[in-house]
């Protein structure tokens, strides 16, 4: 594993625990909108920017 997927591992991590404390702490919008931001670039730097595009906006995972 290489550096890029630690460190995309770890702001994941981080991205689940801010949002985690966002919902504890009644649906706090600052720590919600923290919590996505480092899990989504988390899993930009995971698993690739290409990739999660992909993953993100397949047209199966829109709900209408």
């Amino acid at each position: 594993m290489n550096d890029r997927k630690k460190i995309g591992l770890g702001l994941t991590g981080f991205g689940v625990f801010f949002s985690f404390l966002g919902i504890i702490f009644f649906f706090d919008k600052g720590l919600i909108a923290m919590g996505n931001i480092l899990f989504f670039s988390g899993v930009a730097l995971t698993i690739g920017l290409k990739s999660s595009l992909q993953f993100f906006s397949k047209r199966s995972n829109f709900k209408v």
